[in-house]
């Protein structure tokens, strides 16, 4: 694949900008993917990231605070970063950290983000 044109920095290259982001990104279907809200670590700063479970399960997840532009490693299968298998939850655990996981239909999920609340 190749890409034509420039990119400013600061400006971000989304090449499915112009397409169905479900159809064209696998796993990102609603019903195949996590939604994950997060503090960085960094920055302070709360956000809700979303990814594909097959990624998390199988790949590499790694996410980028909005905020201060930290990237934060949320999954590793491929041993990219270490010798083993890695996940956010072995992580944290690892660091003496508590992952709390909250299952909810997409369509709450949603709602509770555009009151501000997704704890």
């Amino acid at each position: 694949m190749s890409v034509t044109g420039s990119v400013e920095e600061g400006d971000a290259y989304d090449p499915y900008a112009n397409t169905n982001r479900d159809q064209a990104i696998a796993g990102s279907r609603d019903e195949s993917s996590y939604a994950m809200v997060y503090t960085c670590g960094i920055c302070d700063q709360r956000e809700v990231k979303k990814f594909s479970k097959h990624s998390y399960h199988s790949g590499v997840v790694i996410i980028r605070c909005s905020s201060c532009g930290s990237r934060h490693l949320i999954a590793d299968h491929l041993n990219w970063f270490d010798d083993r298998a890695q996940t956010i939850e072995t992580i944290m655990e690892e660091q003496g950290e508590t992952v709390t996981k909250k299952i909810m239909p997409s369509n709450l999920f949603e709602e509770r983000l555009k009151q501000g609340v997704a704890d």
